[in-house]
């Protein structure tokens, strides 16, 4: 058996370096290959190796699901009680006192079908972040009206999830547990728009069938 010139290891027999480091490259592709596969199935990119990395993207999926949800029936909700009563509403929209009589009727029967558009949206999963966007201006706009009623003294319902309206003599308001309420909802619609996306979404179908050789289309590339 030959030696190789200017080595003491016969020809033929490694030192079984080349050996590891094939093994090493092969982990990491694998490696590789799971937190793509994780990053696909959650929407966002992969944050690292290993389980630890890979079970961050698919908790904040979660998150982001459920409050999506949530957001939802909330804005499904409201919406379908207001819309069954539009004098009501009218009612509710001018006892802010904001708002000119002229805009006190249009502002009074779009906003319940805005609020069941947009539990729609949500509920299904079409256009997340716009629809997030939309719910956390809406809400900002809420918090803002009932802070400018508790401010000047007005004592009246916010008909957030009601008809609401002036309140009758001696009727307590409930203005600081309403803004915490619609500041809880704001920071979830916030939450929705920066998380990545969820898991149930129209989005995920749409951008999956823009993109249909996405994920095949680096492999198959390969001799």
């Amino acid at each position: 058996m030959g030696r190789r010139p200017g080595s003491g290891w016969p020809e033929g027999r490694g030192d079984g370096r080349g050996s590891d480091t094939g093994d090493s490259d092969s982990d990491s592709d694998s490696d590789s290959d799971s937190d793509q596969t994780i990053a696909r199935a959650t929407g966002g990119t992969a944050t690292g190796a290993g389980p630890a990395g890979s079970r961050v993207p698919l908790v904040l999926a979660a998150v982001s699901t459920l409050l999506r949800l949530g957001l939802a029936g909330l804005w499904l909700a409201a919406g379908m009680i207001k819309i069954g009563d539009p004098q009501g509403m009218v009612r509710s929209v001018r006892a802010f006192r904001i708002l000119p009589e002229a805009l006190v009727h249009p502002v009074a029967y779009a906003v319940p079908f805005v609020e069941i558009a947009l539990g729609l949206l949500l509920l299904v999963g079409l256009a997340v972040r716009v629809s997030a966007v939309v719910s956390a201006l809406l809400l900002a706009g809420y918090i803002a009206a009932i802070a400018s009623a508790a401010a000047r003294g007005l004592r009246i319902d916010c008909g957030c999830f009601s008809t609401g309206g002036d309140l009758t003599a001696g009727a307590p308001t409930h203005y600081t547990g309403e803004i915490i309420r619609d500041g809880l909802l704001l920071a979830a619609s916030v939450l929705v728009v920066c998380l990545p996306a969820g898991a149930l979404t129209v989005d995920r179908i749409l951008e999956r069938g823009a993109r249909p050789l996405a994920v095949e289309g680096p492999r198959t590339a390969r001799p």
